[in-house]
């Protein structure tokens, strides 16, 4: 059962903040890496890495393309 606090409950709008602050603090160099970023944010490594990668990988499509 999933209790108060419980990341299986966090809106979508509320995983896109995450999600933004993960890139912020990766970014910016508050952090080195994703096991740090992930314990700084209370989330799984690997959703940081996930999110990472699509950050840079949107990142380069937009600087192609136009």
């Amino acid at each position: 059962m999933a209790e108060a606090g419980d990341p299986r409950r966090v809106a979508p709008a509320g995983w896109e903040v995450v999600r933004l602050r993960v890139v912020a603090v990766l970014e910016s160099g508050q952090v080195k890496g994703y096991r740090q970023a992930a314990a700084v944010l209370q989330v799984a490594e690997r959703s940081v890495g996930t999110w990472w990668r699509a950050y840079v990988h949107a990142r380069h499509v937009r600087y192609t393309i136009g």
